[in-house]
């Protein structure tokens, strides 16, 4: 008997494909017997034809074919061949051919950076071993620092396109996106796939500015501190430049500057700056931030003692309604102050004739003390005017 193959296998075929396999049979005078084909891939094989031929004329011919699919051929794959036998004949075997279950994926969009929030678009082709574009799915899994997303979609003739959305807070940096590409029989069973991975880079995007006081709330006179900082999409500071400016109550520029995120801007106060709520404004990147501070009320005086006359003068930043306590020597003597802010007012000090210790406290709780020569009657604080100082100075008097 004789075995003719009319067409060889393909050299190469995806899982899915179907191998077709026409053949002629000779016996004389009569062929019979049973016909078996086998698929032979390494130290494996499977029959996949078995049927019992007759013809009276000695020639039988015969189209087999074999569709590669997972629940016939099971896991054979890799160089295989397909074997022929009549009986218990020595069998003919085909030429070697390659069962293949991978496939190329290749990513066609060109974008690789992204900010946050943005879509992740991909385009891209898969593409059989055999030539043939696959018809399947595609699954995207985007890697982050704690979880992963993932997103499946279809792949057409080849070609797959996917849209994924980027978390708003994701963090900067680079993010490994994974492309598996696959196939499936139509009881689900996954055959052909392939894999690409690529990287994207995240970038850092402003989002906030953050107006930071040393002290909200300060005392006139001393110096306020404000700084900026930019936050991006995940709360972390950003390095940048930042206009800092500061408005009094009318909205009237007393300063700007530009200064680094994080760095503090100083602005000293006048001692006398009256109580009112400023305004600062932050620009950086295209943000705008504000916040206010408050210059505090302040009750001060300065108390001097000048020979026979006590000096004071109202330092703080509103009107002084207040008392001050004199005692010269052993006795105490109140008196009640009012001052505008800055104005100053003199007290002159009377007593037995002779030297006094003088202590001064304010209702602040300042005290001033000196010693002093005194005359007089009796113990006596009295406020005096400067025309009636000058008077007193004059040597035409004495």
């Amino acid at each position: 008997s004789e075995i003719i193959v009319n067409q060889q296998p393909r050299q190469l075929y995806n899982l899915g494909d179907v191998i077709n396999l026409p053949v002629i049979i000779l016996s004389l005078p009569e062929l019979s017997g049973t016909v078996n084909m086998d698929l032979i891939c390494g130290t494996q094989s499977i029959n996949f034809y078995k049927s019992d031929v007759y013809s009276s004329n000695g020639e039988r011919k015969i189209e087999s074919s074999l569709i590669l699919k997972k629940s016939t051929i099971k896991e054979l794959i890799g160089n295989c061949k397909i074997r022929i036998r009549l009986n218990d004949e020595p069998p003919v075997v085909t030429n070697n051919f390659k069962i293949s279950n991978t496939m190329s994926v290749v990513k066609t969009s060109a974008q690789s950076e992204f900010n946050p929030g943005e879509d992740l678009f991909l385009q891209g082709n898969v593409l059989k071993e055999n030539g043939n574009g696959a018809n399947g799915f595609i699954n995207v899994t985007l890697i982050t620092e704690n979880s992963s997303i993932n997103y499946v979609d279809v792949i057409n003739t080849g070609t797959f396109s996917v849209n994924l959305s980027l978390p708003k807070d994701m963090k900067t940096g680079a993010y490994l996106v994974k492309l598996f590409a696959y196939e499936t029989d139509l009881d689900g069973t996954l055959t052909n796939n392939g894999f690409s991975d690529f990287n994207i880079i995240v970038k850092q995007v402003p989002t906030n500015l953050e107006i930071i006081f040393e002290n909200q709330e300060i005392e006139p006179g001393t110096t306020m501190k404000v700084k900026a900082i930019l936050h991006d999409q995940t709360g972390e500071s950003m390095p940048s430049k930042v206009y800092l400016t500061i408005k009094n109550e009318d909205d009237k520029i007393l300063e700007q500057l530009e200064k680094n995120t994080d760095e503090f801007l100083e602005f000293p106060t006048l001692y006398n700056e009256p109580p009112v709520t400023w305004k600062i404004v932050a620009a950086s990147n295209k943000i705008m931030s504000e916040s206010f501070f408050k210059i505090k009320a302040k009750e001060k005086v300065r108390v001097e003692i000048a020979n026979k006359t006590i000096i004071i003068k109202n330092i703080g930043n509103v009107p002084y309604n207040n008392s001050v306590l004199v005692k010269v020597g052993i006795k105490s003597v109140p008196i009640d102050i009012s001052l505008a802010v800055d104005e100053t007012k003199k007290f002159l000090m009377s007593a037995p004739d002779g030297g006094y210790n003088i202590e001064v406290k304010t209702s602040e709780g300042d005290l001033v003390t000196g010693m002093v020569s005194l005359t007089g009657k009796q113990i006596n604080v009295t406020e005096i005017s400067e025309r009636i100082i000058d008077f007193i100075r004059n040597p035409v008097v004495w």
